[in-house]
């Protein structure tokens, strides 16, 4: 999928996931090439990670809080 004419917001879930994974593995200078193949910038993939770390720990602490 490419990030052309699309903002970050429009790409659905499982396309920024794969695009985190794919960069996640990449040595350094990898994920910024990946990401101008993908028409994206390093930070968005950054962002989508972030969020997915937040969404996760979000997660843990409904469970915590429910018991």
């Amino acid at each position: 999928m490419s990030g052309a004419n699309k903002t970050s917001d429009e790409w659905a879930g499982e396309a920024k996931f794969a695009v985190v994974v794919e960069t996640a593995v990449l040595i350094e200078a990898e994920p910024s090439r990946t990401c101008r193949e993908k028409e994206l910038y390093a930070e968005q993939v950054k962002a989508w990670k972030q969020v997915r770390q937040l969404e996760k720990a979000l997660r843990r602490k409904d469970r915590v809080l429910s018991c």
